[in-house]
């Protein structure tokens, strides 16, 4: 799961035409491949406006470690306008904060229920058994208002 160029600009356009605020939840921890400069170039490009991090930029994962070419979620989604930056996944593995598998129903106690402004899916949804489950799931966990991108891919090895 990752964010290239091209979703980074998507993001970008989406910001856009609705300002960013708030918490947005990744599906899965998502590695955002580019640089600082790279990111500056279509904040340029797309008259974006980035905002200063409260975090350190910390190179991101990659399946070679830190590396770059990378920058890290917190970094990337605070320089889009997000104050929170959270991440579920079915295990801790990949440096989710959020632990739950999207195939079971989320209970009325959860307690991020209607927290987020956006949730990003970046190729997580795919690889869910009960659709109906994940959907549900994303649907509660969205704020009234909030916003869900999906950027699956669909022409990449073993999808």
């Amino acid at each position: 799961m990752a964010i290239v160029n091209s979703c980074i600009r998507l993001l970008m356009r989406e910001g856009n035409r609705e300002k960013f605020s708030g918490k947005v939840l990744q599906l899965g921890n998502q590695e955002i491949i580019t640089t600082e400069e790279c990111l500056q170039k279509i904040a340029q490009e797309e008259n974006f406006k980035l905002l200063e991090a409260n975090c350190d930029i910390g190179y991101g994962r990659s399946k070679f470690g830190e590396h770059p070419t990378t920058v890290s979620s917190k970094y990337f989604f605070q320089r889009l306008g997000f104050e929170t930056v959270d991440a579920l996944d079915f295990s801790s593995f990949e440096g989710a904060n959020i632990i739950h598998d999207l195939n079971v129903l989320l209970n009325k106690d959860f307690k991020n229920i209607g927290d987020y402004n956006l949730i990003y899916d970046g190729g997580t949804i795919e690889h869910i058994f009960s659709m109906p489950n994940a959907l549900k799931n994303i649907f509660d966990l969205l704020s009234v208002g909030g916003r869900i991108l999906h950027t699956s891919p669909v022409n990449m090895f073993n999808h």
